[in-house]
């Protein structure tokens, strides 16, 4: 627990630096997104797994083989975030009388091929590898961990993840956590079923993501 303790508090200094000095610096929004933080505790992780000699089989990713299975696992896992996922959060927003998404940092996008560009990298390095890889890889074995990888331990393990996921997210708003909290359930949920393979995932996750950044680079932020 000492690593997830450090990743915890690194995570809420980089916080802190980006939103406090390094974001108003730059003339942007504290609240806006901050790939850069996934990144340095993406690296720290890779560091603390060589330096203790683990195996990266044993936090998701497992030898890319066979391609079909993963291509059909992902394809599965983006249709239900499509049709189910999406939708149920919507619903609960909409019981719980919440504000439509806030995507309105991402307005730049909008005709600005660039930015879809560098969008679409942060999109599957970011959003697809480094988030898949800390939250359903490395937090939740090592809260799995704490309980002997028991159900127990993997079901604490997949609710704490999402609700940290989601509150990561709060730059989107009120409706964007809820979305958020219940696609992390579900990328943990199919991330065990599946074998704890984080390709699967990681591919949905990130195709997700390039598909919202291509529909603001064509029609731009939804006003409503």
């Amino acid at each position: 627990m000492v690593d997830l303790s450090a990743i915890v508090l690194v995570s809420g200094l980089l916080s802190v630096l980006f939103s406090q000095w390094l974001y108003p610096l730059f003339g942007l929004p504290p609240a806006a997104p901050m790939p850069g933080r996934s990144l340095v505790i993406l690296i720290m992780l890779w560091f603390v797994i060589k330096v203790r000699a683990e195996s990266l089989g044993d936090f998701g990713l497992t030898p890319l083989s066979p391609i079909w299975r993963i291509i059909l696992l992902a394809i599965a896992l983006l249709a239900a975030k499509l049709f189910i996922v999406q939708p149920v959060a919507d619903i609960v927003a909409g019981l719980a009388d919440l504000p439509k998404s806030d995507h309105s940092f991402f307005n730049h996008i909008h005709g600005n091929f660039p930015a879809l560009i560098g969008w679409l990298v942060i999109a599957w390095v970011i959003g697809g590898f480094a988030e898949e890889f800390i939250f359903r890889g490395f937090l939740m074995r090592r809260i799995a961990d704490v309980f002997n990888r028991g159900k127990l331990g993997w079901a604490i393990a997949l609710v704490v993840q999402a609700i940290l996921f989601g509150t990561l997210h709060y730059y989107l708003g009120p409706t964007g956590v809820v979305s958020a909290t219940l696609s992390a359930l579900f990328y943990g949920l199919f991330f065990i079923l599946v074998g704890r393979s984080l390709w699967p995932v990681m591919i949905a996750h990130a195709t997700w993501d390039s598909l919202i950044f291509t529909l603001i680079f064509l029609n731009g932020v939804p006003s409503t």
